[in-house]
């Protein structure tokens, strides 16, 4: 009898357990789907790292474009995971895009990965074909199935965060940060030393990725992130000019893809536009947004 009490009483935890768990995840997941413009039909698609998602202002360049916009940008992703977005954004999209915008920097053909166990931040959409085959290949079979099975468990501080966004449709830069010139003056030093890579499997992916977004958009436009200028310098003036050709070469390859260089001297040579030599603050978002909305008017997109 008590045994019976006690299992009665375990089931039903169980089932209220998971209950809430898949409650709670729907309401986040849902929230993201929005944030990212996942499982919509959007006119514009923007995929991209932190230097895109620092760099545009979603809310406002759909107002000044009128076009609703995909955006798809993520935190310290490497041009594979990137691939991956790509992949799970067309599968999920219910039509297909006129535009997709594609963000390139120089870090884009190195062999290094920007930032460890990214495939967490695709967690919350392991239960679509595309990512559980992503997570599937970066993780062992025992956190895979507790992330499948625990739902909640896919979900830290910043995809909350995220999801509270995709509900309010902020899409500001928060950062009000300016650089400090005087300690940059280190960087003076590297002028022409870092080493811009040109990883040819990384070319490889990127042309692939281009052709993949050719397939299901109309336009596709790549764009150049700022840098400042002298974080700029720092790179090696002949490597990066060949990072350049590579991609505008790709971008020539077919009238379908355009391409925009946003390392502008009005943009890069003002500190007050960058919170770190990478990434733009929320006066920087302003004039990239604006640069963007211009290009994408004058070329008719």
């Amino acid at each position: 009898m008590k045994f019976a009490t006690w299992f009665k009483r375990a089931m039903i935890f169980l089932v209220l357990f998971f209950a809430i768990d898949y409650a709670i995840s729907e309401v986040m997941l849902k929230g993201l789907n929005k944030y990212f413009g996942l499982h919509s039909e959007s006119d514009m698609f923007i995929n991209g790292s932190s230097m895109a998602m620092a760099g545009f202002d979603k809310t406002n360049l759909e107002h000044s474009l009128h076009k609703k916009i995909a955006f798809y940008t993520r935190t310290g992703v490497s041009l594979q995971d990137r691939s991956a977005m790509l992949h799970h954004y067309f599968d999920a999209s219910t039509a297909q895009t006129d535009i997709a915008v594609f963000e390139v920097n120089p870090m884009l053909f190195s062999k290094k990965f920007t930032a460890a166990n990214v495939y967490m931040l695709f967690l919350p959409f392991i239960d679509e074909p595309s990512m559980s085959d992503f997570v599937r290949s970066n993780t062992d079979a025992k956190e895979f199935w507790v992330r499948k099975i625990v739902r909640c468990s896919r979900y830290n501080t910043d995809m909350i965060a995220l999801a509270i966004k995709g509900y309010t449709k902020n899409y500001e830069n928060q950062k009000n940060l300016v650089l400090d010139l005087n300690a940059l003056q280190g960087l003076k030093s590297e002028a022409n030393t870092v080493e811009v890579e040109l990883d040819p499997q990384k070319i490889k992916l990127f042309k692939d990725c281009v052709v993949l977004m050719q397939q299901h958009c109309k336009k596709v436009v790549l764009v150049n992130m700022p840098v400042f200028d002298t974080k700029l310098k720092t790179f090696k003036t002949d490597e990066y000019q060949k990072y350049l050709e590579v991609v505008q070469q790709v971008a020539s390859g077919s009238g379908q893809t355009h391409f925009l260089d946003l390392s502008q001297p009005n943009i890069i040579e003002n500190p007050d536009y960058f919170s770190d030599p990478l990434h733009l603050n929320a006066s920087g978002q302003v004039q990239v947004t604006n640069a963007m909305t211009q290009f994408m008017e004058k070329n008719n997109l």
